[in-house]
């Protein structure tokens, strides 16, 4: 396999379920050259599992404990799975076009380790056309060596919003790994869960305090448990 895709969710089955149709599409134009890996934080929401059939080489967890804004676990529990050695990290509402598949491949078999990639991104808008908006920190492709090498994503940030992509996007930096910009763009379909906590103080007072000690590492990890849900053992 050439590369695993690791998402996370929460609730938002429509967002899922347009997740799940980029796959098919990638796995159909490659068949076996993706890993594809879910990780469900704990949804409140009744989640039809029905929807995942189909999809070869996709797998999905749950994560057992009830946190909010877990998904510095998420992204650790979908990495520790990861068959492949590079990974693809990206939130549940991105997708990857058809017209940009063979783009996509090359990309990821040009990543050299100590390299992070980066991604140009486009939203639908109300007149359905697709403009760009800004990338961000938290899609990005890296090898799983190197995520390993950092330690992943620090889970003190994990209970409250924000301040755990930063964090990790600062560990990349203090390992010296370099950010580049790949050509293929991601399309973000879905809008934000509502009614949700954005209060991001307290992290924010985590990630200054860590940044000004010069803290390159994470300092909690793997904390978490969680079981395979698709498909079932």
């Amino acid at each position: 396999m050439l590369i695993s895709i690791v998402s996370h969710y929460y609730n938002n089955q429509r967002s899922i379920e347009g997740m799940l149709e980029s796959f098919q599409r990638l796995d159909s134009a490659y068949p076996n050259y993706f890993d594809f890996i879910l990780v469900d934080d704990h949804s409140s929401e009744k989640i039809d599992n029905s929807i995942f059939e189909g999809i070869k080489n996709l797998r999905v967890f749950r994560i057992v404990e009830d946190i909010a804004w877990n998904m510095p676990a998420a992204r650790n529990i979908g990495v520790k799975e990861a068959k492949s050695d590079k990974i693809l990290l990206i939130d549940v509402d991105h997708t990857i076009k058809g017209e940009d598949i063979d783009s996509f491949v090359e990309d990821a078999g040009n990543l050299k380790r100590g390299e992070v990639a980066r991604f140009k991104r486009f939203r639908l808008s109300p007149e359905k056309e697709w403009y760009e908006i800004k990338s961000h920190i938290n899609s990005f492709m890296i090898h799983k060596a190197d995520f390993d090498e950092i330690g992943g994503y620090d889970e003190q940030f994990s209970g409250r919003y924000g301040g755990e992509d930063s964090f990790f996007k600062f560990c990349c930096e203090r390992h010296n790994f370099k950010d580049i910009v790949v050509d293929t763009p991601l399309y973000v379909s879905g809008k934000s869960t509502a009614g949700l906590d954005r209060d991001n103080s307290e992290n924010r007072k985590i990630y200054l305090s860590l940044v000004e000690r010069n803290i390159g590492k994470p300092q909690k990890t793997m904390l978490c448990s969680w079981d395979q849900i698709y498909p079932t053992k």
